[in-house]
């Protein structure tokens, strides 16, 4: 073998050495300081939402309702006042002034001011949970859109380093052909891949930039904001059971809560139409002066319900009530159903990142192993590196495919059962 043949071969060599080095950082290099968390994210975008501010201000509506509810009578006193002459009826009869003044107050006699108090106070509820539910969906976006772009970071160095030994492997084979060891078909295929490698590259930069975007977006922030993420990846960890997930949810998801204080705002509404059916009564006190005399006299107005009982009223919010109520039902059966649609998501994304870590990986180092040794001794050439260097790659990004389903399926895990996104799924803080 000549000194050239000598020279290139160790560099061939050096190659796939690098390859195997570069095969066990296993996709997870630890990211740029200073890092910006999945939790400082959440933060962030709790803070600045205008969703999640438009959502708490419909709270302060519902309490404006709740203060005219409160008010001990819904109807102001009446003052009515009478004054003018009374003509004689004879000649010689002297003209005198009669004047009638009275004060008359409404009182509702079938309970309104509580039915209305019970509604209000059930808005309040449901506003409340209505805001935590808009922000529990917040957070869900937050938390996909964070780990989308963790793993475009991730992939793009990965793919810059590809793009690396893909440049290396190009000047081998281009110094092959210049000794006349090489061919030129090599060269054209080590080029072909590293214009792949450029090209994959170069899209999984504008992935990354666009993921950076979105999730500046997300949190409030100016779409040109430069985030330099940090922490980790979740990790494959065991779930609850369907049964406890579906018990956490009908407890924790602010959307059923919300349903259910919809339902209760609901029936005080038919509550209070039942209640007006009652007819209010007007009591006053008159002071009238006529003919020179004081009078004062005391009065009772009571309508009498013969054809306007509010059935129309009373009809209407009975329906609204029942309508409210199979709502929830069905709410009931969607959170369940989606809970367990999450939970087989999750299981899946997990088996699949464990058929990685147990097979792909291994077998991908061993092959590395067995090139290296192949091509020392001189039985396999530049095509060879190129198959098992793309092969290695597909299978490095693949892992980080599966991690980042897994990543997605937990979070859409966690929002369906109405659990904290830095919450781990057994409960505690990560």
């Amino acid at each position: 073998m000549s000194k050239s043949t000598r020279t290139l071969a160790r560099g061939l060599a050096l190659l796939v050495a690098l390859l195997l080095l570069s095969s066990t950082s296993r996709a997870d290099p630890p990211p740029p300081p200073p890092p910006l968390t999945l939790e400082a994210a959440l933060s962030t975008a709790r803070q600045n939402s205008p969703l999640v501010a438009a959502a708490r201000l419909r709270i302060g509506e519902a309490r404006g309702d709740l203060t005219g509810a409160s008010i001990l009578l819904v109807d102001n006193p009446e003052l009515a006042a009478t004054a003018g002459p009374r003509l004689p009826g004879t000649a010689g009869s002297e003209t005198t002034a009669d004047v009638a003044v009275g004060i008359e107050q409404r009182f509702e006699t079938g309970g309104q001011r509580r039915h209305r108090i019970d509604r209000a106070q059930a808005e309040i509820e449901a506003a409340s949970a209505s805001a935590e539910d808009i922000q529990r969906v917040i957070d869900l976006a937050v938390a996909r859109t964070f780990y989308g772009a963790l793993v475009a970071e991730r992939r793009l160095a990965l793919l810059e380093e590809n793009e690396g030994l893909a440049r290396q492997l190009h000047e081998i084979a281009r110094r092959r052909l210049d000794a006349g060891e090489g061919k030129p078909l090599e060269v054209s295929t080590a080029r072909i891949r590293l214009a792949e490698a450029q090209r994959k590259t170069s899209a999984t930069r504008a992935e990354r930039q666009a993921a950076t975007v979105r999730l500046a977006e997300l949190l409030g922030l100016a779409p040109s904001t430069q985030l330099a993420l940090g922490g980790e990846l979740p990790g494959d960890e065991a779930a609850p059971t369907a049964d406890v997930l579906v018990t956490r949810a009908m407890g924790l998801r602010p959307d059923f809560v919300s349903a259910a204080h919809e339902t209760d705002a609901a029936r005080a509404a038919a509550d209070l139409a039942e209640a007006e059916a009652w007819p209010d009564i007007g009591v006053g006190v008159f002071y009238g002066r006529e003919e020179n005399n004081d009078i004062v006299t005391a009065g009772l107005r009571v309508p009498i319900p013969l054809f306007d009982r509010n059935q129309g009223s009373r009809a209407r919010d009975r329906a609204a009530w029942q309508r409210r109520a199979a709502e929830r039902d069905a709410l009931r059966l969607s959170v369940e159903s989606e809970v367990r649609r999450a939970l087989i998501a999750y299981e899946h994304a997990r088996s699949a990142l464990q058929i990685y870590d147990a097979e792909v990986l291994r077998a991908q180092q061993e092959s590395l192993g067995l090139l290296q040794r192949a091509f020392e001794a001189g039985d396999v050439g530049i095509p060879d590196v190129i198959v098992v260097q793309r092969e290695v790659i597909e299978g490095r990004e693949g892992y980080l495919d599966a991690r980042l389903d897994l990543a997605h399926a937990r979070a859409a895990l966690l929002a369906a059962a109405g659990i904290s996104q830095t919450t781990k799924l057994h409960g505690g803080r990560e």
